[in-house]
């Protein structure tokens, strides 16, 4: 490494969905990657999509909602569309999703570069929000204690990604005779390491969570 910087590198699996399309893949940009990275059409063609079909996707904060772009055919070559879609600039701490759709084969690919002091992230009451598990719990954390230490309230709602089969385990945050907990317990206890996509459905707004 050239630079303090720079953060070693970031390894992610990337499953294919021929031919069922039954899964979706969710991946983590955690660097800031820039020059060489700076939109979602560049991650897209570092991944190597490029079989007509594939799309990746982008979660839209706006209208709470995820926005896709397909790799297809427009006149004579292959394009990214929409195109203004395609120039969504990516930002580092967010989670993005992708389909491989008519290729058969899973591929691997390598993340590395600035990793930002913090992260930081806004989860509005009622609405579908995404996190990595941040760098500052050094390796992994409990999912459940991850959630109280966010500050999430009653009836709240996580699921967390396990890379290696692309699926999610949820737990909600309950009363539970006197007191209340994250159930179910063996899936609140279940340790995720650093940067794993969480999914939070806060029932409060926990506004500007900074880690």
């Amino acid at each position: 490494s050239h630079s303090s910087d720079t953060v070693g590198y970031f390894r992610q699996w990337v499953f294919s969905n021929s031919p069922k399309h039954t899964q979706k893949n969710y991946i983590s940009y955690p660097f800031d990657m820039s020059p060489k990275l700076t939109t979602v059409e560049d991650l897209a063609n570092y991944i190597n999509l490029n079989v007509s079909g594939d799309a990746i996707g982008y979660f839209n904060y706006s209208n709470n909602k995820w926005t896709a772009l397909q790799y297809r055919k427009v006149g004579v070559s292959y394009k990214w569309m929409p195109t203004l879609n395609a120039k969504t600039k990516l930002v580092p701490g967010q989670v993005y999703s992708v389909d491989i759709i008519l290729n058969t084969l899973n591929t691997d690919f390598v993340l590395y570069g600035k990793l930002p002091d913090k992260f930081s992230y806004d989860l509005s009451s009622s609405k579908e929000r995404w996190i990595l598990v941040p760098l500052s719990y050094n390796y992994d954390v409990a999912i459940g204690d991850l959630g109280t230490d966010i500050g999430l309230g009653l009836d709240s709602k996580m699921m967390y990604h396990m890379f290696d089969t692309q699926t999610f385990t949820s737990i909600q945050y309950r009363k539970v005779g006197v007191s209340y907990k994250w159930m179910p317990t063996l899936n609140a206890n279940k340790r995720r390491t650093l940067w794993n996509p969480v999914q939070i459905i806060s029932s409060m707004d926990v506004l500007n969570w900074v880690k």
